[in-house]
């Protein structure tokens, strides 16, 4: 991809700041389209082993348990150069991105929402409220801040229901899950304490029912003035874990196919005038056929790398925005196109298999599916996150089967 580039802006870096396959997958499409990027990350983050991965240094290091906010603005400031494109790649980043005093916002752009865009989008219960308010599908939610709050909810509610963080990276970090299904007020009751334990806050939603394949993504790019600049829409075909998992295989599909969901997307981006990188995703109910709204990621996802592999180039899209260059044009992604993460997609493969369930694809499937597909870590131009991947895994799978099991 040719980044629209001119004399004054042709040497103005990215400065990456997140982790996972999302950090890794951003630093790629930046590197591969020779704009120099540089990336903040925690030590031993699989972006560190790419040969697109250049450190971020900052001296003095800021104390790791400020606020993000605090630890970008003191970052920033102490590094010399005098200007670089910021690429936040977690929620956390974005929100200390927009909360930047202006004289930074400057030195430093970025293509992302407003403060009030991003609270409605990463708050589930301020996101659900919105919805209602505009008509569009959603899970059924409710507030529960207190045990006497599910005593007004239905008790037929509980047959198909779960509790969910308003904002997930804090409670995924404390629980390694996204959400807890729920039977009953007590059950509910009980896991709301230790949530609240954790300091995170909570809201109960229907369970939408369906197979994996019920679920959609709308991947994308608005810029500045409010023009959607790129869509990309995929289908999950596999995740794990079973009920709250991420996608281990999917594939591209029409636009046309998600037209009802991809009409709500836009009224809701519309109204809170979003700007900026965007992944959101939605589940065909089963039982009327209308796709609901789950969540919307305000940056780049997982998966982002797949985007780019199929042409939609959200990255320099994000790029151009915020230096206020001409935009790109896109052209139509390719249909089919499949992406596949064999880790986590081995896991759920052995998951199923150690319960009887055969509802899953054969090893051999997975196998065969993973040699034909995109892989969010896996390059032949960058094989060294792969590699380093591979041998931690085995390392710890070694680990457990030496260890002495108990008498």
């Amino acid at each position: 991809m040719n980044f629209v580039t001119d004399a004054s802006t042709a040497e103005i870096p990215v400065l990456a700041f997140g982790g996972t396959v999302t950090v890794l997958g951003v630093a790629r499409a930046f590197g591969r389209a020779g704009i120099p990027v540089l990336t903040y990350t925690e030590p031993g983050e699989l972006v560190t082993r790419s040969r697109y991965y250049r450190p971020l240094s900052s001296s003095p290091i800021p104390d790791p348990k400020a606020p993000a906010a605090a630890r970008l603005e003191a970052i920033l400031r102490a590094i010399p150069m005098q200007r670089g494109v910021l690429v936040p790649c977690s929620d956390v980043w974005t929100e200390a991105t927009v909360a930047l005093p202006e004289d930074l916002k400057l030195r430093f752009p970025a293509s992302v929402p407003s403060q009030e865009t991003i609270t409605t989008l990463v708050d589930k219960g301020r996101l659900a409220a919105v919805m209602a308010e505009l008509g569009l599908p959603h899970p059924r939610s409710f507030a529960v801040d207190r045990r006497e709050d599910f005593d007004a909810i239905d008790e037929r509610v509980f047959e198909s229901a779960f509790l969910k963080p308003k904002s997930s990276a804090k409670f995924l970090q404390a629980f390694g899950v996204k959400g807890w299904i729920v039977r009953s007020r007590a059950a509910a009751a009980e896991k709301l304490r230790a949530a609240q334990a954790a300091g995170c806050e909570m809201i109960l939603q229907e369970y939408v029912p369906g197979p994996p394949t019920a679920h959609h993504f709308i991947d994308g790019f608005i810029d500045k003035a409010g023009v959607v600049r790129a869509r990309f829409a995929r289908q999950r075909i596999r995740m794990h874990p079973a009920d709250f998992g991420n996608s281990t295989y999917m594939v591209s599909e029409p636009l046309d196919h998600v037209q009802p969901a991809l009409d709500s997307l836009d009224r809701l981006l519309g109204v809170l005038r979003y700007r900026g990188i965007f992944s959101a995703e939605f589940k065909q109910d089963p039982r009327d056929g209308r796709f609901h709204l789950i969540e919307v990621n305000v940056r780049p996802w997982w998966y982002v790398g797949f985007a780019e592999s199929c042409g939609v180039h959200v990255c320099a899209l994000a790029y151009s925005d915020a230096l206020g260059l001409p935009l790109p044009v896109l052209k139509p992604y390719p249909v089919g196109r499949t992406c596949a993460y064999p880790f986590v997609d081995l896991s759920g493969y052995r998951w199923h298999r150690s319960r009887g369930d055969s509802s899953y694809a054969s090893l051999g499937t997975c196998v065969r599916q993973w040699l034909g597909s995109h892989q969010p870590i896996f390059a032949w131009d960058d094989p060294a996150p792969a590699l380093s991947n591979f041998f931690a895994l085995a390392r710890t799978s070694l680990n457990k089967r030496l260890a002495p099991r108990p008498a």
